[in-house]
């Protein structure tokens, strides 16, 4: 089982160095390229991002939360304006994802419930960013 955690844990924190690693090219668009729809999308990558930080937010953290059995752990809390950039938006969505990995790193063991949701966590994340990716292509062209 620790395994599975430490991988979890990981493939979790990837999302954090992904985001990061992205922060450069959503500098360098313009906010009203990133929330445009693309051919064969229903959503923009602003959207994207801002479902995930609300997914995060309102499940992922709580879920988690209650899955381990904690009941101290300090709520996230985000008031999302609705001009904020999408560089503002992956911002909290870094911070709610550190929150929630710190969290996670104290729990040992993990329940097996536990360990199963974050695993389709890391699932979303992967099908989210590939998304964003194929987006991104297509504003090269």
């Amino acid at each position: 089982m620790e395994r599975g955690r430490d991988v979890i844990l990981d493939q979790l924190a990837y999302l954090i160095d992904e985001l990061e690693m992205q922060r450069p090219l959503l500098a360098a668009l313009p906010d009203e390229r990133l929330t445009l729809t693309h051919v064969g999308s229903t959503e923009s990558i602003r959207d994207r991002y801002l479902a995930m930080l609300e997914t995060e937010v309102t499940g992922h953290l709580p879920e988690a939360a209650r899955l381990a059995g904690l009941d101290d752990v300090p709520g996230f809390t985000v008031t999302i304006e609705p001009d904020a950039t999408t560089a503002w938006v992956v911002g909290e969505l870094i911070r709610a994802r550190e929150l929630l990995t710190g969290h996670m790193r104290h729990v040992d063991p993990w329940p097996d419930a536990l360990q199963d949701y974050l695993y389709g966590v890391t699932l979303q994340d992967a099908n989210t960013l590939q998304s964003v990716a194929e987006q991104f292509y297509e504003m090269r062209s």
